[in-house]
């Protein structure tokens, strides 16, 4: 029987600073923490599901959502960088209990909260400790041999979750607790991996800088950097509203929840092509061509209103998103071998995606979020360029 392809990448995990931390990383170990990470960002996938009924039910209102939205991504950004740097003077186990207590806490509270405030406050919490989750993925990923391999399998194993997840809230919550399964969704996803801290390795040290590193050269990668950024942005944007937006063109709860599913299957099959197949392809052209790509088929997607169109659509959407990913990774890394500019890229495009939701709000009026979906198509055309640009070195 042939091997998991996840399986078969983790097992290419190695220590690159044996001086700070001594003990190798097993696979169990890896997996464990990519496991954790994952739950850390399921809400980036499964946002048109939870969010909406927030909205359909009265508990907030349609520009209120981009907040939302965009507080716990912000949150979850700063908690990834907080739970990488409690992982120096504690151990791993201590920071995953750490962000998955007060990540139950949270999600459980959304049951009873009122107001936006309160919702607000909730969503920050959940997202600093889902970010302090994230945080031991991000560390365990970059000591990796090959940590673009590995990258690509958290991508994968995050976007599956998501998928399942979305698919069931649904129909599910027909029967039971419709405006808030899917936060209790996730607490529950919180109690059950409880078990994973113990699989987790005693010390888990992030990688040192090593010394004499030159600084890159110019602004061209930084340029690009704030390319990849933009370009999250545009699609946390869109993905945002895109339950509200389905809802508006009368397409119905399940066939939302159907549509975000498929999305999600198609950013799996995106995430393994580019795996496969993203080496052979230059970074620049190909970023700025799944930028412009990915602009037109979100003015398809506010232009026909069929629900097979607009399944194509969001299929399309899916898979040029985390096509992209592991470009944008090799693209800072030809501009800065060094790769200190790639070391901002995780925070970049949280934060990115943080903004998102946020600038979209802002073209968002009650009954209509219609300019969010133009949002995106603006910032896209902008991040493409953006990216193309910064990969011409001064």
């Amino acid at each position: 029987m042939a091997s998991d392809p996840l399986d078969h990448v983790v097992e290419m995990i190695v220590i690159n600073d044996a001086a700070a931390d001594p003990v190798p990383l097993s696979p169990a170990n890896v997996a464990s923490a990519l496991w954790l990470g994952s739950l850390g960002l399921m809400i980036l996938g499964i946002q048109p599901v939870v969010l909406e009924p927030l909205v359909r039910f009265g508990r907030i209102g349609e520009p209120s959502l981009g907040s939302v939205a965009t507080i716990e991504i912000l949150a979850i950004a700063i908690g990834s960088i907080l739970g990488a740097r409690l992982l120096r003077p504690l151990s791993a186990r201590a920071v995953a209990l750490a962000g998955l207590l007060p990540f139950m806490a949270a999600n459980l509270a959304m049951h009873w909260l009122t107001g936006l405030v309160p919702l607000l406050a909730a969503r920050a919490a959940s997202g600093l400790a889902g970010g302090m989750l994230v945080g031991l993925a991000v560390v365990a990923i970059a000591r990796g041999r090959r940590p673009e391999r590995l990258s690509a399998a958290f991508l994968v194993l995050q976007t599956v979750l998501q998928l399942c997840v979305a698919a069931l809230i649904p129909y599910v919550a027909q029967h039971l607790l419709p405006a808030d399964l899917g936060f209790i969704a996730l607490a529950l996803l919180g109690l059950a991996s409880l078990p994973v801290l113990l699989i987790l390795p005693p010390r888990l040290m992030p990688p040192r800088t090593p010394a004499g590193v030159p600084a890159p050269v110019g602004l061209s990668a930084w340029v690009a950097l704030a390319g990849c950024g933009a370009y999250l942005m545009a699609i946390v944007a869109v993905w945002a509203y895109f339950g509200v937006w389905e809802h508006q063109i009368d397409i119905s709860e399940q066939a939302v929840g159907t549509t975000a599913a498929l999305s999600l299957a198609a950013q799996v099959l995106g995430a393994a092509a580019a795996g496969w197949l993203g080496h052979l392809l230059p970074s620049r052209p190909s970023l700025l061509l799944i930028g412009m790509l990915q602009a037109a088929v979100v003015f398809g997607l506010l232009h026909w209103s069929e629900p097979v169109a607009q399944v194509g659509l969001a299929l399309a959407f899916g898979f040029l998103w985390l096509f992209a990913l592991p470009l944008q990774t090799r693209l800072l890394i030809e501009l800065d071998p060094a790769r200190q500019v790639v070391l901002h890229l995780a925070a970049v495009q949280l934060s990115g995606s943080a903004a998102g939701p946020l600038l979209a709000g802002l073209f968002v009026t009650a009954g209509r979020v219609d300019g969010a979906l133009w949002t995106g198509v603006v910032v896209l055309v902008t991040s493409a360029l953006l990216m193309g640009l910064g990969s011409r070195r001064r």
